[in-house]
């Protein structure tokens, strides 16, 4: 897992390595539909504590497509499965 030094920042990593590992287990679709949701979820959670709407939906996109590309690099390197270490 990536460590850093901000709290904040600690906090999405986490969220994105618990989603990634949650929509491992979803089949394609379903997983598609869920992305949708949750990325909605994190639009209107950053407008209720605050943020603008504009910094909100950067958020709420750059949080899908982490989680995306760490859901990629863990179907590609079987790491869901063990891995190839």
């Amino acid at each position: 897992m990536i460590e850093t030094h901000d709290a904040t920042a600690n906090q999405v990593m986490e969220l994105v390595n618990l989603r990634a590992l949650q929509l491992l287990e979803l089949p394609g679709d379903e997983r598609e539909e869920r992305f949708e949701v949750l990325k909605d979820q994190d639009f209107w959670t950053a407008v209720e504590e605050g943020m603008s709407c504009a910094d909100a939906w950067d958020i709420s996109e750059r949080v899908d497509m982490w989680t995306r590309d760490l859901l990629g690099r863990i179907t590609a390197t079987g790491g869901a499965r063990g891995g190839r270490a």
